[in-house]
């Protein structure tokens, strides 16, 4: 009953199990919104009780009218470009806002390597991330006039930081980088960096595309060890 993504699978012959994700948020509208950061937010502030001016967005996320619930790591990155004013208007062309995001965080001056904060909540055995902290802390540095580069990257970190937290206490097994976050550069130096430093194995996409081009060939793997 959710738009999937920003999760760890524990992939095994004939199935996979989720281990971890983003806690799951709304998204009213669906393919509208996913192409609107800025209402993506304003629904992001309904749901963490922050007033808006919207009153018709406040009805349609109360009464979940055409309003589905996704885990989704991009969704993420576009909130946050909206809420540092980098993409707060529709866009134009797919990760638009995500990809400005990145750009404006690779300019920032002697950044640091301090996160955000985030709750980790286990729901049986699933890890789930909460990221209402993340978004509230990024809102009240803004307001005191951290600079929106230093706040992009130290976004970025925390991801790293995010997805090292979903790795932790896994047995020691091989770990597949994929999705279309993996595209973004600075993530995918960072993560790799830190993976490294705790003796973590890992593989990225070399044949096939990082992002939503390799789910069929994925889907095409699983299906043949279902008929094996």
């Amino acid at each position: 009953g959710t738009l999937w993504g920003g999760e760890l699978l524990h992939v095994f012959p004939g199935s996979f199990k989720r281990l971890a994700c983003l806690k799951p948020f709304l998204l009213p509208g669906g393919e509208q919104t996913i192409k609107n950061p800025g209402r993506q937010l304003m629904a992001r502030y309904i749901e963490m009780g922050l007033d808006v001016d919207d009153e018709i967005l406040k009805k349609i996320c109360e009464k979940k009218i055409n309003t589905f619930k996704t885990s989704s790591v991009g969704r993420l990155f576009d909130q946050v470009s909206a809420l540092l004013d980098i993409q707060n208007m529709p866009i134009s062309y797919e990760g638009q806002a995500a990809i400005r995001l990145e750009s404006i965080a690779k300019t920032a001056r002697n950044p640091i390597l301090k996160s955000f904060n985030f709750e980790t909540i286990k729901e049986k055995d699933l890890k789930e991330i909460d990221t209402r902290d993340l978004l509230m802390e990024i809102l009240d540095e803004k307001k005191q006039g951290v600079s929106i580069p230093m706040l992009a990257f130290r976004f970025h970190f925390t991801m790293v930081k995010i997805a090292l937290k979903m790795l932790e206490d896994l047995e020691n097994l091989p770990i597949v980088f994929c999705g279309g976050v993996f595209q973004n550069q600075l993530f995918s130096i960072m993560l790799e960096k830190e993976c490294k430093t705790l003796g973590l194995k890992f593989y990225k996409p070399q044949k096939f595309p990082t992002n939503d081009g390799g789910i069929s060939f994925g889907q095409i793997v699983y299906c043949r060890q279902l008929l094996e």
